[in-house]
């Protein structure tokens, strides 16, 4: 339910992104009205203990937006329907879909957890989670593991979405590609780099970055994975910390 809520927030952002350049609306008034439920949805989790705790799963799932598969493909298609429809001087005109698919999924995931938390109690979903947990702890299968799982995702991420356009396209507007071979070569590359850029982040960046993280604590605590930390006073250490936080950012 949850990849469902999210890409279903992202879906009605890009329906009103559409209708905003067919229309030529402002973007400043469909931030605001779109920011304005956010905020107050967010207010009222705040104020529930229940609900406190999926604050940061709901923001963060705004970042789905920022995916190597999403970007491109809003950015395209607010650009190319903007010139479609004469609403726009330049291919600037076709930007800010980004921006209202960012806060569609935060608004549909704290939905999504009031509506759950008014009909589920907290033991049930603590009950439910345990139970995936303990299902998720089972034997790995091939397409589970690593490199296989990584390229699974990579063929899922754009496959599907492919194969849509191309009925869109061929099927309900019966239109061509101008040059079906360059395409084609397009589409392949895209997969495979795709699936070698998730390899590379289970093996090299997410990797690192597990790393790091594990052991960056102990610039300012003692843990028992690094002996010799505290390796610096608290102060300090917690500004290594924060100053290293601010540069990854």
């Amino acid at each position: 339910p949850l990849v469902l809520i999210v890409g279903a927030g992202v879906g009605i952002a890009a329906i009103l992104g559409t209708i905003r350049f067919v229309r030529g609306w402002s973007l400043k008034p469909m931030i605001y009205c779109a920011l304005v439920p956010v905020l107050i949805l967010t207010a009222y989790a705040w104020v529930d203990p229940n609900l406190r705790v999926i604050l940061g799963l709901a923001w963060d799932c705004g970042a789905v937006t920022t995916g190597p598969v999403t970007v491109p493909l809003v950015l395209s298609l607010g650009i190319g329907i903007a010139n479609a429809a004469g609403k726009g001087d330049s291919s600037l005109s076709g930007f800010g879909v980004v921006t209202m698919a960012s806060l569609f999924p935060i608004m549909a995931v704290l939905i999504l957890g009031i509506v759950v938390s008014s009909t589920i109690t907290p033991e049930q979903i603590i009950a439910a989670a345990e139970a995936q947990a303990s299902a998720g702890s089972a034997e790995l299968t091939v397409w589970d593991q690593t490199p296989v799982n990584e390229i699974v995702l990579g063929v899922r991420a754009i496959l599907p979405l492919v194969i849509f356009l191309m009925f869109v396209l061929f099927v309900i507007l019966k239109s061509s590609l101008p040059n079906r071979m360059v395409t084609t070569y397009g589409l392949v590359l895209s997969i495979l780099g795709m699936c070698i850029f998730n390899v590379g982040l289970t093996y090299g960046l997410g990797a690192i970055g597990n790393q790091s993280g594990a052991v960056l604590p102990a610039a300012f605590m003692s843990l028992p994975i690094s002996p010799s930390s505290p390796i610096f006073p608290e102060l300090v250490g917690l500004a290594i910390v924060i100053g290293f936080a601010f540069l990854m950012g």
